[in-house]
Formats: structure tokens, sequence, C-alpha cells
């Protein structure tokens, strides 16, 4: 059996934790919890569309689409090299 070695990030609406992994096993002692998620992000991105003009609830959630489309982490770089 492979030994995983990484970092595993959770990034959730209003908190983001950061995990080291090392040979398979979680070291708590290096765990990191931020109160900066997704939802701060948003706000942000929001805040600067205002703006041009784009301030709507509707608009918000165009927003959030295109983050959870677009924004994400591939660990495969074979499959990443295919997507346009």
């Amino acid at each position: 059996m492979k030994s995983e070695t990484g970092i595993v990030c959770d990034i959730g609406d209003s908190i983001s934790q950061f995990y080291t992994i090392y040979e398979g096993k979680i070291l708590s002692d290096y765990a990191v919890r931020n109160d900066l998620g997704g939802g701060n992000f948003i706000s942000w991105f929001q805040r600067k569309l205002k703006q041009i003009d784009f301030d709507t609830s509707e608009e918000k959630e165009i927003i959030r689409d295109i983050i959870e489309i677009k924004g994400y982490v591939e660990t495969d770089p074979e499959i990443q090299k295919t997507v346009k």
C-alpha cells in the first residue's frame, strides 16, 4: 500500500481548514483553521462588480456559479491537460 503525503484543504462558506498529511496520517499539530471562506470571496467579488452595476441577488448567484464551476484544483495533471 502506498503512503500518501500532502495537504487537505477544506474551504467552506465561512471558514477554511488545512490539514497536513504525512505517510497517510494527519499531523494535527499542523492543522490550521481560518475564518475566511468562499462567502467572503463572493462578497468581495460582488463589491468589485458593483462598480459596474452588477448588483442584484440574481447576479450574486451568477458569481457563485462562476466560482463553483471554474474554481477548482485538479489533482491529476493528465486530466488538467485535457480541460480547456
